[in-house]
Formats: C-alpha cells, structure tokens, sequence
C-alpha cells in the first residue's frame, strides 16, 4: 500500500516547485529570454484563450495548471522515491518531465520552438532540485518535538 504521508509531502512539494520554476520563466521572460512561458502555450489549447493577452485570470489559470501538474508530479516521485531523496533523484524527475515537455508536449501545442531551450531545461531541473529539497525537509518536520506550553521556534 503507497504511504499517503509521503504522496501528501510530494503533493506539496511539487506545488512549491512550481512556484520556483514559474519565477525563474518569468525572470527569463523579463531578461527577454522567452516570448511565452510553456503552461501559457498549454492553457491557450486547452481554453482556447490566451493567457498572455492581459487577461489575469487566464494568467492564474496557466499557472494552476501548471502548480497543478507540478504537484501530481511530485506526488508519484515521494511515492517512489526515498524517504528523503537527494538532490540527483529530484533534477532526475525534473529532466525526465523536460523530456516530455520537449518530445510530446511542445509538438502536440503545435509550437515550433526557436528559443528557450535552455531556460525550459534549467527550469526542470530545478524544479526537480526543489522537489527533492521540499520532500527531504517535510519528511523532517514531522518528527519534531511536540508544542510545549511555552511556543519559542525559530519560525520564518
């Protein structure tokens, strides 16, 4: 039987990294890297609307697809993976997600690519990176002590 406490951490873990890849696209978006970033393109398909065209709810929509494939990702990968996965195992599923992105997604959208390639391959990795790192430390979090009466942490 799968342990649901690690599909629950990869869950949130992936929605985290998501979050992190997003950022970087946006920041490559900004540097003039890319035009569009690659759940934009799958949002526009799938709607029919594009994201991009000052529409914010349709740039929330691409991105909760986005977190939303992110975090179903991540979810098998706790299943599968170590207790507390090293940083390799995570840039892994990234790469192995880029992979697909480029060999079946990318066509099926009908885009035809003449850039982005590396920020799309640096973007996976980390996400994967982040995954691994999210999924570690959650695993962690769960054997704190319990709450004293008095609640002195160290919360950021």
């Amino acid at each position: 039987m799968p342990d649901t406490g690690a599909i629950w951490r990869g869950l949130t873990a992936g929605f985290v990294a998501s979050g992190a890849m997003s950022v970087l696209r946006l920041a490559a978006h900004r540097a003039g890297l890319i035009e569009r970033m690659v759940p934009q393109e799958l949002h526009a398909e799938v709607t029919g609307i594009d994201p991009s065209a000052d529409t914010p709810a349709h740039q929330f929509g691409a991105e909760l697809l986005h977190h939303a494939v992110g975090a179903l990702a991540a979810g098998l990968f706790a299943a599968l993976a170590p207790r507390r996965p090293r940083a390799a195992h995570g840039v892994a599923l990234g790469l192995a997600l880029w992979a697909v992105d480029v060999g079946a997604l990318i066509p099926a959208l009908r885009v035809v690519r003449v850039g982005g390639h590396a920020v799309d391959f640096a973007a996976h990795a980390l996400y994967g990176a982040m995954v691994a790192l999210a999924v570690s430390e959650l695993a962690e979090q769960r054997r704190t002590p319990k709450p004293r009466a008095l609640r002195l942490r160290r919360v950021g």
